[in-house]
């Protein structure tokens, strides 16, 4: 039985040994590399023709009731997010869903000033305001700041809204 475990146990060193073992190849004489690097520089570099027009030749003259909608719809997330985690704590003076938003919007696209209607909460007022001063619109032409009046605004589902 000792005999057998022993045979065993040492039969792979002995299939190991008898294994022909095959001579590796030098690797580095496969490898040929050629490190002749031409710098010499006669090329020409294609010459430009015609004028380039910046952003400001592709500016849109005046804001547009419009295009304010379409970018407060793309923005209203944020408070969305922030109304239904108010409503969660059960805060008062949150109020219903709608609000009325005044914006005053520079040419540049920054918010100028932020009137909110609706909620009385001081507190989320002022997270609204802030979340509202971060919007970005869309640069104008037009030197003067826009004032858009957005009414019954919905804090969930941004439906109803009417511009003046």
């Amino acid at each position: 039985m000792r005999n057998l475990i022993f045979i065993i146990a040492f039969s792979p060193l002995i299939a190991l040994s008898q294994v022909k073992r095959d001579i590796v190849p030098n690797v580095e004489d496969n490898l040929a590399v050629s490190t002749e690097i031409e710098t010499s520089s006669d090329f020409s570099a294609p010459r430009m023709e015609g004028s380039l027009h910046g952003v400001d030749g592709n500016l849109p003259a005046v804001r547009t009731a419009e295009s304010v909608f379409e970018e407060v719809q793309q923005s209203q997330s944020r408070l969305t997010y922030l109304y239904k985690t108010w409503t969660i704590r059960e805060e008062d003076g949150v109020g219903p869903r709608t609000y009325a938003l005044k914006l005053i919007i520079r040419s540049s696209g920054e918010v100028e000033k932020v009137v909110v209607k609706g909620p009385t909460n001081k507190e989320f007022l002022k997270e609204v305001e802030a979340i509202v001063m971060t919007w970005s619109f869309s640069k104008v032409k037009d030197g003067k700041p826009y004032v858009a009046n957005l009414k019954n605004l919905d804090f969930l589902f941004r439906r109803n809204l009417v511009l003046e």
